[in-house]
């Protein structure tokens, strides 16, 4: 198989540790891609997809339904965490937040760990 291609029956794993520390290590690297910074807003692009720069709760339930496939009863209960600001839309500075608590925060309660999943 060509090197850097993609093998299957590769076995070895990042350790959760790992997977931890090289994602925190992405975040800060300013060297590179700043995955908190580029993929959030990206991210957020993906969802606010009439570009007010907001996200409403109809875009919210679109994302998860059409991108996420999630139709779980307690799926929306994330918008509210993500709406800090209790609004009723999602800003960009509160998803980025979000984004930045995801890779950053030690709180497994973080809006942004409610909405990635937990590292």
């Amino acid at each position: 198989m060509p090197s850097g291609c993609f093998d299957p029956s590769w076995t070895d794993r990042l350790s959760k540790e790992q997977f931890v520390t090289a994602n925190r290590l992405a975040v800060i690297d300013t060297s590179r891609l700043n995955v908190t910074e580029g993929g959030g807003h990206a991210i957020f692009d993906v969802i606010d997809v009439d570009g007010d720069n907001e996200i409403s709760k109809d875009e919210f339930a679109r994302f998860l339904r059409d991108v996420w496939r999630s139709d779980a009863p307690d799926a929306m209960d994330s918008f509210a965490k993500l709406d800090t600001d209790g609004d009723g839309t999602i800003s960009r500075y509160e998803f980025i937040r979000a984004v930045r608590e995801h890779f950053l925060s030690n709180d497994p309660d973080a809006p942004g760990s409610l909405f990635f999943g937990r590292i």
